[in-house]
Protein backbone atom coordinates (compact mmCIF):
# COMPACT_ATOMS: atom_id res chain seq x y z
CA UNK A 1 0.00 0.00 0.00
CA UNK A 2 2.75 2.39 0.73
CA UNK A 3 4.67 1.70 -2.37
CA UNK A 4 1.63 2.30 -4.50
CA UNK A 5 1.20 5.56 -2.61
CA UNK A 6 4.47 6.95 -3.40
CA UNK A 7 4.02 5.44 -6.81
CA UNK A 8 0.87 7.83 -6.72
CA UNK A 9 2.67 10.48 -5.59
CA UNK A 10 5.44 10.51 -7.66
CA UNK A 11 3.80 10.36 -10.77
CA UNK A 12 1.21 13.42 -9.68
CA UNK A 13 4.77 15.26 -8.83
CA UNK A 14 5.75 15.05 -12.62
CA UNK A 15 2.45 15.90 -13.79
CA UNK A 16 2.25 18.84 -11.58
CA UNK A 17 6.33 19.90 -12.83
CA UNK A 18 5.45 19.42 -16.40
CA UNK A 19 2.24 20.78 -16.59
CA UNK A 20 3.69 24.07 -14.93
CA UNK A 21 6.72 23.37 -17.97
CA UNK A 22 4.04 23.50 -20.29
CA UNK A 23 1.88 25.96 -19.04
CA UNK A 24 5.00 28.41 -18.63
CA UNK A 25 5.92 27.87 -22.27
CA UNK A 26 2.60 28.74 -23.73
CA UNK A 27 2.51 31.81 -21.93
CA UNK A 28 5.78 32.80 -23.31
CA UNK A 29 4.61 31.49 -26.85
CA UNK A 30 1.81 33.56 -26.41
CA UNK A 31 3.60 36.96 -25.31
CA UNK A 32 6.36 36.55 -27.94
CA UNK A 33 4.12 36.89 -30.87
CA UNK A 34 2.30 39.44 -28.95
CA UNK A 35 5.83 41.02 -29.02
CA UNK A 36 6.72 40.26 -32.88
CA UNK A 37 3.37 41.96 -34.56
CA UNK A 38 3.98 44.76 -31.75
CA UNK A 39 7.51 45.65 -32.85
CA UNK A 40 6.42 44.69 -36.30
CA UNK A 41 3.64 48.09 -36.24
CA UNK A 42 6.64 49.99 -35.43
CA UNK A 43 8.87 49.46 -38.46
CA UNK A 44 11.11 46.40 -36.66
CA UNK A 45 11.36 42.75 -37.70
CA UNK A 46 12.00 40.22 -34.95
CA UNK A 47 10.45 37.32 -36.59
CA UNK A 48 11.42 34.30 -37.04
CA UNK A 49 13.51 33.34 -40.03
CA UNK A 50 15.12 30.54 -41.81
CA UNK A 51 18.46 31.24 -43.76
CA UNK A 52 21.37 29.27 -45.34
CA UNK A 53 23.08 29.92 -41.62
CA UNK A 54 20.08 27.50 -39.69
CA UNK A 55 19.37 24.16 -40.81
CA UNK A 56 18.97 20.98 -38.84
CA UNK A 57 22.46 21.35 -36.62
CA UNK A 58 21.40 25.03 -36.05
CA UNK A 59 17.94 25.76 -35.71
CA UNK A 60 16.41 28.43 -37.34
CA UNK A 61 16.47 32.25 -35.85
CA UNK A 62 14.38 33.00 -32.89
CA UNK A 63 14.71 36.03 -30.61
CA UNK A 64 15.36 35.89 -27.06
CA UNK A 65 12.54 36.09 -24.78
CA UNK A 66 11.10 40.02 -24.84
CA UNK A 67 12.07 42.20 -21.70
CA UNK A 68 13.56 39.43 -19.15
CA UNK A 69 17.20 41.20 -19.07
CA UNK A 70 16.21 44.50 -17.87
CA UNK A 71 15.36 43.45 -14.50
CA UNK A 72 19.11 42.60 -13.92
CA UNK A 73 20.32 45.35 -15.85
CA UNK A 74 18.39 47.77 -13.42
CA UNK A 75 20.36 46.10 -10.21
CA UNK A 76 23.87 47.37 -11.39
CA UNK A 77 25.50 50.52 -10.25
CA UNK A 78 27.13 52.84 -12.50
CA UNK A 79 26.04 51.44 -15.65
CA UNK A 80 27.07 54.32 -17.65
CA UNK A 81 30.46 52.79 -17.21
CA UNK A 82 29.59 49.67 -18.41
CA UNK A 83 30.16 48.50 -21.67
CA UNK A 84 27.63 45.53 -23.32
CA UNK A 85 28.08 42.94 -25.63
CA UNK A 86 25.77 40.88 -27.67
CA UNK A 87 27.10 37.37 -28.98
CA UNK A 88 25.22 36.47 -31.56
CA UNK A 89 22.71 39.02 -31.73
CA UNK A 90 20.22 37.95 -34.55
CA UNK A 91 17.99 41.07 -35.36
CA UNK A 92 18.89 42.67 -32.21
CA UNK A 93 15.95 42.50 -29.61
CA UNK A 94 18.78 42.19 -26.79
CA UNK A 95 20.64 45.45 -28.72
CA UNK A 96 17.55 46.86 -28.09
CA UNK A 97 16.30 46.15 -24.75
CA UNK A 98 20.04 47.03 -23.33
CA UNK A 99 19.76 50.16 -25.77
CA UNK A 100 17.31 51.12 -22.98
CA UNK A 101 20.22 51.73 -20.50
CA UNK A 102 23.02 54.10 -20.51
CA UNK A 103 25.51 51.86 -21.59
CA UNK A 104 29.21 53.59 -22.54
CA UNK A 105 28.83 51.35 -25.55
CA UNK A 106 27.02 48.60 -27.27
CA UNK A 107 27.80 45.67 -29.74
CA UNK A 108 26.39 42.81 -31.36
CA UNK A 109 28.09 40.16 -33.62
CA UNK A 110 26.03 38.06 -36.07
CA UNK A 111 27.21 35.09 -38.53
CA UNK A 112 24.51 35.79 -40.68
CA UNK A 113 24.71 38.98 -43.12
CA UNK A 114 20.96 39.07 -44.11
CA UNK A 115 20.46 39.04 -40.08
CA UNK A 116 23.18 41.76 -39.54
CA UNK A 117 21.07 43.96 -42.41
CA UNK A 118 17.85 43.49 -40.50
CA UNK A 119 19.72 44.23 -37.15
CA UNK A 120 20.78 47.68 -38.49
CA UNK A 121 17.88 48.49 -39.70
CA UNK A 122 16.05 47.95 -36.59
CA UNK A 123 18.60 50.11 -34.56
CA UNK A 124 18.29 52.65 -36.67
CA UNK A 125 14.59 52.98 -36.39
CA UNK A 126 15.25 52.50 -32.80
CA UNK A 127 17.96 55.26 -32.76
CA UNK A 128 20.84 53.45 -31.49
CA UNK A 129 22.63 53.22 -34.44
CA UNK A 130 25.15 56.05 -33.28
CA UNK A 131 26.07 53.96 -30.14
CA UNK A 132 26.11 50.06 -31.27
CA UNK A 133 28.73 48.80 -33.02
CA UNK A 134 27.84 45.33 -34.99
CA UNK A 135 30.11 42.86 -36.25
CA UNK A 136 29.59 40.20 -38.91
CA UNK A 137 31.11 36.84 -38.50
CA UNK A 138 31.40 33.87 -36.28
CA UNK A 139 31.43 34.89 -32.60
CA UNK A 140 34.37 32.30 -32.26
CA UNK A 141 36.60 35.14 -34.43
CA UNK A 142 35.82 37.83 -32.35
CA UNK A 143 37.09 36.56 -29.02
CA UNK A 144 39.53 39.45 -28.35
CA UNK A 145 36.82 41.99 -29.41
CA UNK A 146 34.77 40.10 -26.87
CA UNK A 147 36.55 40.06 -24.04
CA UNK A 148 36.97 43.59 -23.93
CA UNK A 149 33.71 44.20 -23.14
CA UNK A 150 32.33 44.24 -19.40
CA UNK A 151 29.07 42.65 -20.12
CA UNK A 152 28.72 39.57 -22.28
CA UNK A 153 25.49 38.49 -23.55
CA UNK A 154 25.22 34.73 -24.92
CA UNK A 155 22.08 32.42 -25.70
CA UNK A 156 23.39 29.28 -26.70
CA UNK A 157 25.51 30.15 -29.13
CA UNK A 158 28.89 28.40 -28.20
CA UNK A 159 30.31 24.47 -28.01
CA UNK A 160 32.31 23.40 -24.83
CA UNK A 161 35.59 23.92 -26.69
CA UNK A 162 34.68 27.31 -27.83
CA UNK A 163 33.44 28.72 -24.93
CA UNK A 164 36.48 27.09 -23.13
CA UNK A 165 38.96 29.44 -25.27
CA UNK A 166 36.64 32.92 -24.72
CA UNK A 167 36.73 32.01 -20.84
CA UNK A 168 40.49 31.64 -20.83
CA UNK A 169 40.88 35.03 -23.06
CA UNK A 170 37.96 36.61 -20.89
CA UNK A 171 40.37 35.18 -17.90
CA UNK A 172 43.45 37.02 -18.86
CA UNK A 173 41.89 40.83 -18.88
CA UNK A 174 42.73 42.83 -15.84
CA UNK A 175 39.05 43.82 -15.19
CA UNK A 176 36.30 41.71 -13.70
CA UNK A 177 33.33 40.98 -16.43
CA UNK A 178 29.80 39.60 -16.24
CA UNK A 179 28.59 37.04 -18.50
CA UNK A 180 25.01 36.55 -19.05
CA UNK A 181 24.23 33.23 -20.54
CA UNK A 182 20.72 32.14 -21.64
CA UNK A 183 20.45 28.21 -22.63
CA UNK A 184 23.79 26.88 -21.21
CA UNK A 185 23.79 23.33 -21.53
CA UNK A 186 27.31 22.78 -19.73
CA UNK A 187 28.63 25.20 -17.11
CA UNK A 188 32.01 23.81 -16.54
CA UNK A 189 33.92 25.76 -18.73
CA UNK A 190 32.78 29.04 -16.68
CA UNK A 191 34.00 27.34 -13.35
CA UNK A 192 36.89 25.65 -14.61
CA UNK A 193 37.83 29.45 -16.16
CA UNK A 194 37.11 30.86 -12.21
CA UNK A 195 34.01 32.40 -12.76
CA UNK A 196 31.40 32.16 -9.89
CA UNK A 197 27.72 32.19 -10.80
CA UNK A 198 26.35 35.31 -8.81
CA UNK A 199 22.63 34.64 -9.74
CA UNK A 200 20.13 32.14 -11.58
CA UNK A 201 17.29 33.05 -12.85
CA UNK A 202 14.66 29.79 -13.93
CA UNK A 203 11.58 30.69 -14.24
CA UNK A 204 10.77 27.26 -15.44
CA UNK A 205 12.93 23.98 -16.43
CA UNK A 206 12.83 24.93 -19.73
CA UNK A 207 16.45 26.12 -20.97
CA UNK A 208 15.40 29.09 -23.27
CA UNK A 209 13.73 30.85 -20.12
CA UNK A 210 17.19 30.28 -17.68
CA UNK A 211 19.71 33.14 -17.04
CA UNK A 212 22.63 32.33 -15.51
CA UNK A 213 24.69 35.64 -14.14
CA UNK A 214 28.61 35.01 -13.73
CA UNK A 215 31.47 36.93 -12.66
CA UNK A 216 35.05 36.08 -12.31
Amino acid sequence: MLGLMIIILGCSLIIYVTSKDVLYWLYQWLKTKFYYVYYNKQGLDFWPQQTAYHNNENPLYITSPFGELAPYLKTLDAIHTKTFIDCGCGKGNILMEAGQFPFKALAGIELDPNMMAICKTNLETLRLQAKTTLYCGSVNDYEQTIAQFGIIYCYGVYQKDALESLCYNIKNQPVSKILLYRNLSDPSPLYNAGFKLTKLFKKSNLADYTLWVFRN
